[in-house]
């Protein structure tokens, strides 16, 4: 009778664990946060709020199944959390993936390692639980919403991203446009309140990823003249890979960007949108090759396999690969990029120009492995030496043997040069200058050799004029 009696206390207590106040709060705040918050304000800070509270709640809940083992629970939960959160955890979660069962993924951020301090104060509330603000018997079902909430949180992610794409057309037009894509849509703040100032919505884009959607939450401002779009997060219900930053990216790109622009260019200047031919072999004749450099076309690649040397009146890059297009006033140009030179050349670089109208007028994006001044960063060639425009702060991006997913956003009409490396949240390197308002765009580089894939253009051309 009297075993029976303590298995009842046990289980009693057990129970009375997961209805205290600490353990209800911890709960509620991260059902909320991953549910609520991170969806609306995904950043920093809603990550960090899901480690503490996740963190604080799981180590409770085990120790409630485990009473006696307190010590031992939480010490296991510290090591499972710095693994998780560390590279070690990667074999696990691909082999887990590969059944095909439900995705999991996390991102390595060993800063996280800080929500360990919540596991003295998940200890304490074990030993002391305080009040309970429920029956004991409520134990179950609280047990039950633990589970789905523990779970649920190790599949879904918020990549802030903070980029602003801009737009020649008022904001009411835009807001239009946004509707008329045809995704699912939802307003927030000043359109549901009836009120002025900027939208703030959340797409729905349909995707081959798992969860068939990923949803991007955009801001839409502006006046009676321009327009603009701010990009704050994406979300994405299941990541796996550590190139899902770049696959969102590509996503929201080639799908909700690449229509606005679309869109605007029906009424700004009409739109282009080209990938270059890099499956014949030897075929160049979509390039104007400027310069000394020796350029092929292989393997799916825009190649250039022999270095051009610097010369002439001028000091300007000396090999150059130019897309033959029409004249454009804004474009987004991107690819991937590869540095073939030796890693130990600090000096190494590749570049994407824009703005090209003849040998000695043009931009030029320099990607090196050193910042110095006159590597790493953006130029002018304006009949006249190369002139850096930007600050000049920008960190090395071209330090590996690596291939770098490169974005450029060019805006003759603003005067602006955006460079994203790599998925960045904001951009790498950026400038604004309004000497040249029109342009083609290329690749190329000083005087050291590379690869480029994966090449899309989008932009806006000029209509009735002649650009050499």
């Amino acid at each position: 009778m009297r075993g029976a009696a303590e298995r009842a206390e046990r289980t009693r207590a057990r129970w009375q664990l997961l209805v205290s106040a600490p353990f209800l709060v911890a709960l509620m705040l991260l059902i909320v946060n991953d549910w609520i918050l991170k969806p609306v304000y995904g950043n920093g800070f809603t990550g960090k709020l899901s480690d503490f509270a996740g963190l604080f709640a799981f180590g409770v809940f085990l120790c409630a199944v485990l009473p006696r083992r307190r010590r031992l629970v939480l010490g296991l939960v510290a090591v499972a959390f710095a693994v998780w959160k560390s590279d070690l955890s990667q074999p696990l979660i691909d082999g887990w993936n590969a059944l095909g069962l439900f995705r999991v993924g996390r991102t390595v951020d060993f800063s996280d390692l800080f929500a360990l301090a919540v596991l003295p104060l998940a200890g304490a509330c074990v030993a002391r639980p305080g009040r309970a603000l429920f029956r004991p018997g409520w134990g179950v079902v609280v047990a039950g919403i633990s589970l789905v909430a523990f779970a649920a949180t190790q599949y879904r992610t918020v990549v802030p991203y903070e980029t602003v794409y801009r737009f020649e057309v008022p904001i009411g037009v835009l807001a239009s446009y946004v509707d008329s894509i045809g995704y699912p849509t939802y307003y927030f703040g000043a359109r549901i309140l009836g009120q002025a100032g900027p939208d703030s919505l959340e797409i729905r884009i349909p995707s081959d990823r798992c969860f068939d959607r990923v949803t991007a939450r955009l801001l839409l401002e502006g006046d009676d003249a321009r327009s603009a779009v701010r990009v704050l997060h994406i979300r994405h219900e299941c990541p796996a890979e550590r190139t899902d930053e770049n696959v969102l990216s590509s996503i929201l790109e080639d799908s909700v960007m690449a229509r606005l622009r679309d869109h605007a260019g029906r009424q700004s200047g009409a739109p282009l949108s080209i990938r270059p031919d890099l499956a014949d072999p030897g075929n160049t004749s979509e390039w104007i090759l400027d310069g000394s450099g020796s350029w092929a076309v292989r393997d799916g690649m825009l190649v250039l396999y022999e270095p051009g040397i610097p010369d002439g009146p001028i000091r300007r890059p000396a090999a150059l690969a130019i897309l033959r297009t029409e004249p454009l006033r804004r474009a987004t140009v991107r690819a991937e990029v590869q540095s073939t030179a030796p890693v130990g050349v600090s000096q190494r670089d590749l570049q994407v120009v824009v703005g090209y109208q003849s040998a000695t007028r043009f931009y030029y994006v320099h990607l090196a492995g050193v910042t110095d001044a006159v590597h790493n960063g953006i130029f002018l060639v304006a009949d006249a030496d190369r002139r850096r425009i930007d600050s000049g702060t920008g960190l090395p991006q071209l330090t590996d043997e690596a291939w770098h997913d490169v974005r450029v956003e060019w805006d003759g009409n603003a005067g602006t040069i955006e460079v994203y490396v790599d998925g960045s949240a904001g951009p790498v390197l950026e400038a604004r200058d309004a000497t040249l308002k029109q342009g083609r765009v290329g690749f190329g580089s000083f005087d050291d050799t590379g690869e480029f894939r994966e090449i899309r253009v989008a932009g806006t051309k000029v209509p009735a004029v002649s650009v050499p």
